[in-house]
């Protein structure tokens, strides 16, 4: 399991902190009066620095487009990390319920959709992970503090 703290400045920024989670869980309190739709327009978020993490990301965008009809919202994750001191790109894709958003602590179904250090799309086709989410502090416009895990 691993943790991701990111913090967005501009919704522009983003810097993710990632540490083993030692399975305390993926629990972390969210910001009072969270407000998903005002939060759901920053999109896209950049995230140019991560610490601590098992890929370092380089670069990478997350966007969120809601589906209405649907009652989700889809997050679709791209962009540029290392391995092995070489680039690798990468694409991922969430589902979450607007619903579960509501209250700033929010997980999504997550896999991977594109892999450059995996380029057979059967080694990832499968695999699914959870995300959790809380959204521990924003001002809707300038900058967002995400608490990440990864599952």
């Amino acid at each position: 399991m691993k943790t991701i703290i990111a913090v967005t400045i501009f919704g522009i920024l983003m810097n993710a902190f990632a540490q083993e989670s030692k399975k305390q869980g993926c629990n972390h309190k969210a910001m009072k009066r969270f407000d998903s739709t005002k939060y759901l327009k920053m999109s896209p978020i950049y995230e140019t620095h991560t610490e601590k993490a098992s890929f370092p990301i380089i670069c990478r965008v997350i966007e969120t487009k809601q589906q209405p009809s649907e009652g989700t919202v889809d997050i679709t994750t791209y962009g540029y990390y290392q391995y092995n001191g070489k680039m690798h790109y990468s694409e991922g894709q969430c589902t979450v319920t607007v619903q579960s958003m509501e209250g700033g602590q929010f997980s999504g179904e997550c896999k991977i959709t594109n892999d450059t250090l995996m380029p057979n799309p059967a080694n990832y086709k499968d695999v699914v992970f959870t995300v959790y989410t809380s959204v521990i502090d924003t001002d809707y416009e300038n900058y967002a503090i995400l608490y990440r895990c990864l599952d």
